[in-house]
């Protein structure tokens, strides 16, 4: 697989899991799960764009 199709896949995972993780963190009485679902896919959003910008820049 392609690096490039394998960063667009994590980065979509991220934009879709990031707002279902902080929604029903604030639903929840034990947030503590969702609060590591939410760095998770917060990382995932953020490396993603980082990775992006990294191959926009050396084209």
């Amino acid at each position: 697989m392609n690096a490039m199709i394998l960063n667009r896949i994590l980065l979509a995972v991220g934009i879709i899991g990031l707002p279902i993780c902080i929604f029903y963190a604030r639903r929840s009485q034990s947030s503590a799960p969702f609060l590591i679902g939410i760095g998770l896919f917060g990382y995932l959003v953020i490396s993603s764009v980082i990775v992006e910008i990294r191959q926009v820049i050396q084209k």
